[in-house]
C-alpha cells in the first residue's frame, strides 16, 4: 500500500542522519551515497532496488516542490538511478516442474501443511498474489466458462488488527 510505503520511508529518514540534513545542504552526491548505502546496511542486505528507487521518486517530487516554493534552486535527486545501482539485481528462479512436483507431493503428504494443499496448487497454477486469492469469492469462479475473475483482494493493514478488502477500484481487476 502506498500510505504505508511513505511511512516507512518517514519512519527510516526520522532515525537516519541523512533524514536530519537541511533541504538545501543535499548535493547530489550526498543523495547518492545515502541511497547506495540503503542495499546494505551493517553489511547485510537491506533494501530491495525497487524500494530504493520508490524512496528517491518520492523525495525527488518533495524537492520538486522546495524548488517551486524558491527554497533550493536545484533537486539533488535528479539523475539516472539505472547507474547507480547498476549490478544490484537480483536473479530470481522459479521453482523447476520437478521441484514443484516435489514441494507439491510433500505439502500433500504432511500431517501438517496438508490441509493447504488445494490453495497452494491454485496459486502455483494461476500465479495469484495471496491477497488476491484471499480476496476471491464464490461469485468470482466461472466454472462453466473455466474462468476465474481477480477484482478483490484482503489486505493487512500495518499496525492495525483488521483486514480490509480492496474494491476493484483500488487494484488491478483481470482474468484467468
Amino acid at each position: 500500500n502506498t500510505y504505508y510505503g511513505y511511512i516507512t520511508l518517514l519512519n527510516r529518514l526520522k532515525k537516519d542522519s541523512f533524514g536530519l540534513a537541511k533541504v538545501g545542504s543535499l548535493r547530489v552526491s550526498t543523495v547518492r551515497g545515502w541511497l547506495a548505502n540503503l542495499k546494505s546496511i551493517d553489511g547485510k542486505r537491506s533494501l530491495s532496488r525497487s524500494t530504493i528507487h520508490g524512496y528517491k521518486s518520492i523525495l525527488a517530487l518533495a524537492f520538486d516542490l522546495a524548488i517551486e516554493d524558491n527554497l533550493i534552486s536545484s533537486n539533488p535527486f535528479k539523475f539516472d538511478f539505472r547507474k547507480l545501482l547498476s549490478n544490484y539485481t537480483e536473479k530470481k528462479e522459479g521453482l523447476t516442474p520437478k521441484q514443484t512436483l516435489d514441494l507439491l507431493k510433500f505439502i500433500k503428504e504432511s500431517g501438517r501443511f496438508q490441509k493447504y494443499y488445494d490453495a497452494i496448487c491454485i496459486l502455483f497454477n494461476t500465479g495469484l498474489r495471496i491477497s488476491e486469492f484471499a480476496g476471491l469469492t464464490a461469485s468470482d469462479i466461472d466454472f462453466d466458462g473455466g474462468m476465474l475473475y481477480v477484482n478483490s483482494q484482503l489486505l493487512k493493514h500495518y499496525n492495525v488488527n483488521n483486514y480490509c478488502w480492496s474494491s476493484s477500484q483500488e487494484c488491478q481487476n483481470f482474468s484467468i
